[in-house]
């Protein structure tokens, strides 16, 4: 009869020695199994011969000041954007706040976004605090006129027949003729230059002004010199 030392001792030799070194295989087995799709995956992956992707195009549009939203669509549809006519109807309730500047967009823009684009560069550039009179007034010496130094005498002219409850009576906007005050809405885009115009008119005795073929600005203090500078360029 074996004593209870002997039958431990036996029992110690029948359990398995070699535990670990059977989960150590298991689990390398395991591991090989799920390592082997995703090294085949990662072959493929890296030695496959895949299609490019398309080249983002971008458009380069500049906007220059005084355009009207007819104009700027012209411009965007020429630039390989979208129709001109497309633009044209979103953006007409727009005009006046679209800021005149170079532009870079997506081809594949909508014409909301770069609307949204344009509103938001004025708003940068332009800022909320300028009534919207000021942008319409801006917007018709952009149309009167070339240069900054006409732009500052004309918004001095204007704004004092305003004052005074006459009509404007620019060409550019025929209504003014019968109509007393602003037009309703903006007629262009105006620059930085004709809004600070709007802002900051120049003072001068002046009532009356008109153009000549070479685009030339003649002033006069009264009606009589204005019919004579009439005749005298062969401009209204």
């Amino acid at each position: 009869m074996l004593s209870s030392e002997k039958l431990k001792e036996e029992k110690m030799n029948l359990e398995p020695k070699n535990i670990p070194a059977l989960h150590s295989s298991l689990l390398l087995r395991v591991s090989l199994i799920l390592l082997l799709p995703a090294s085949i995956f990662l072959y493929w992956y890296f030695t496959h011969e895949r299609e490019p992707y398309p080249a983002v195009e971008i458009a380069r549009v500049t906007i220059p000041e005084g355009y009207n939203v007819s104009q700027i669509g012209e411009a965007l549809e020429q630039a390989g954007m979208f129709s001109a006519s497309d633009f044209v109807k979103l953006a007409r309730s727009e005009e006046g706040f679209l800021f005149p500047d170079t532009y870079e967009f997506y081809k594949d823009a909508t014409p909301e976004s770069v609307i949204a684009k344009m509103k938001d560069n004025f708003s940068k550039k332009v800022g909320a605090e300028v009534s919207r009179d000021v942008i319409i007034m801006a917007s018709i010496l952009e149309e009167e006129a070339a240069t900054v130094k006409d732009w500052q005498l004309i918004s001095g002219i204007l704004w004092k027949r305003l004052r005074a409850g006459m009509p404007l009576q620019v060409d550019a906007v025929p209504s003014t003729y019968e109509s007393r005050g602003l037009p309703l809405d903006p007629i262009s885009n105006p620059g930085l230059a004709a809004i600070d115009a709007a802002i900051r008119p120049a003072t001068s005795p002046y009532w009356y002004y008109l153009s000549d073929q070479d685009g030339v600005i003649h002033y006069a203090e009264t009606f009589e010199e204005h019919k004579i500078n009439r005749v005298k360029y062969h401009r209204r």
